[in-house]
């Protein structure tokens, strides 16, 4: 595929792995073609992350906000004069909203339409999202396919490019203090499950025990954050629950990290995990999609039934207490990594795509 102008539509409202994945296909995209970004996001902010694009962007409008019709017309109005005054050959859409919207306007208009999936879908969004204008169905994992499962002529569009990150590896530090550190990274909500960690650090009782939470918080979210803190000040584990923020290099905390921790209720093929892996560091999860094409129970971490409590905590105290099978759990993390989620096999998979 050479010479076509391309439009990625993304969610600008908050940068994550699903944003951050998407602009390494429009690298490899735009090795032979033209890229230009479409965002849906609350005003015009920039990020680096699109710098190196022309960027577009489908602000919210104040007013029309106040009433779900009129602001679901008012983006409309903007993605019908895009795609009409700009000749695109192809629109690839990540973005759910986007995808209501732009895709009857893209079939209409006779454009390729490729659809980027990175979290678990259900019948009625696939439905309501109108997948089945799509040329392409590009996922990030494999295990997302069992949601095409209903209809022979989605899953004949189907296409597998996994994840990857590039490794930023820093030597371990050396701890003053005899503690064991876990580390979950992911936006505070319901779905990445930092309540049950919550939960996991007052069931395990150890002074010796640190977490660190790592990642924003959206404001439909903000009363879960503050469940969060209300709870982690009622166990007392003030000194043992920190909650980081977005923070720019996750590394720093992997690197003084013993165990990573993902007790998400649903993933794609989470980015955290990939960097967890390349960092050397054991996996204890719950079992969802992508995270068990990642972690293979017992010989790089453990995989778990969801909302397992006793189960997690059994796990993290073996974990804690046998340094040698941590290393060793540790050392095929990298080796998986190394073998499947480098940059190099997103290359190839992308060249397999675009023909």
């Amino acid at each position: 595929m050479r010479d076509k102008k391309v439009l990625l539509c993304l969610n600008g409202k908050i940068i994550g792995g699903a944003e951050r994945m998407s602009m390494h296909l429009a690298e490899e995209l735009s090795k032979q073609n033209s890229i230009e970004v479409l965002l849906n996001a609350k005003d015009t902010r920039e990020h680096e992350l699109f710098n190196n694009y022309v960027t577009k962007v489908i602000v919210n409008n104040h007013f029309a906000s106040k009433l779900r019709p009129f602001h679901f017309l008012f983006k409309l109005i903007q993605f019908l004069q895009i795609l009409i005054f700009s000749k695109y050959d192809l629109i690839i859409f990540e973005n759910k909203f986007l995808m209501q919207i732009g895709i009857p306007i893209a079939k209409l208009l006779r454009k390729q339409i490729w659809i980027y999936v990175h979290y678990p879908v259900t019948e009625y969004e696939i439905k309501r999202c109108f997948y089945k204008y799509a040329n392409k169905i590009i996922l990030c994992c494999s295990n997302l396919d069992k949601y095409f499962i209903h209809s022979e002529q989605l899953r004949l569009k189907l296409q597998v490019l996994p994840n990857f990150v590039e490794p930023i590896i820093l030597l371990k530090k050396i701890k003053t203090v005899e503690e064991i550190v876990l580390t979950c990274i992911g936006h505070i909500s319901e779905v990445k499950g930092q309540k049950f960690i919550i939960e996991l650090a007052k069931e395990i009782s150890s002074p010796k025990l640190k977490i660190y939470l790592i990642g924003s918080v959206k404001a439909e979210n903000l009363w879960y954050q503050k469940e969060c803190l209300r709870l982690v000040q009622l166990y007392g584990l003030e000194e043992q629950i920190i909650f980081t923020g977005q923070i720019g290099n996750a590394n720093e905390y992997l690197s003084m990290t013993d165990i990573y921790i993902q007790p998400s209720l649903a993933e794609g093929l989470p980015l955290s995990i990939l960097e967890a892996m390349a960092n050397s560091l054991p996996i204890v999860a719950f079992e969802t999609d992508g995270i068990s094409e990642a972690v293979i129970s017992g010989h790089n971490g453990y995989l778990l039934s969801k909302n397992d409590l006793l189960g997690f905590k059994e796990k993290i105290v073996q974990l804690a207490t046998d340094s040698e099978n941590c290393r060793l759990l540790g050392n095929y993390s990298y080796k998986l990594f190394d073998e499947k989620f480098r940059r190099s096999n997103f290359h190839e998979n992308c060249q397999r795509l675009f023909t």
